[in-house]
């Protein structure tokens, strides 16, 4: 209920604009604690396809050898992580996944909808802080990774 209700959403908005993230597109900057945490929320250990490569995107042609994710942005900065990334099905839905980490321990984490133009920190901030209150805008009922 945490995430669902944004409890700890301002204190995420709050590092990030004290933070210097600049958000960038290599999948190999993904720390593997982070790709480990997100792994233990997924059924498919978080397979995920670097931008512009072939991924399970919608319903169709589904290739079991494919990823289930394609990468959008990535950044970190300190002890904050922030990874934006598309899933298919019915159509394709962005995730916005801010973590907060202590060395190699993931301590704190919120989970929302993001959208595809969100490329720099300055445009997360604003998308959040514009959509924080609005009920079922950042989040719906239910927490996916």
């Amino acid at each position: 209920m945490v995430i669902l209700k944004n409890k700890n959403l301002g204190a995420f908005i709050a590092d990030l604009k004290k933070s210097q993230i600049m958000l960038g597109k290599n999948i190999n900057d993904i720390p593997p604690m982070v790709r480990d945490f997100l792994a233990s929320f997924s059924r498919d250990k978080f397979s995920i396809a670097a931008p512009g490569k072939d991924w399970n995107c919608c319903d169709g042609n589904w290739d079991e050898n494919l990823p289930t994710r394609q990468l959008i942005n990535i950044g970190a900065d300190g002890n904050l992580f922030i990874i934006t990334y598309k899933t298919g099905g019915i159509g394709v839905m962005t995730h916005l996944v801010l973590l907060r980490y202590n060395d190699d321990k993931i301590i704190d984490f919120w989970a929302g909808i993001g959208r595809n133009d969100l490329k720099t920190t300055a445009q997360v901030l604003k998308y959040l802080a514009t959509n924080k209150n609005k009920h079922l805008e950042l989040n719906t009922n239910i927490i996916t990774v």
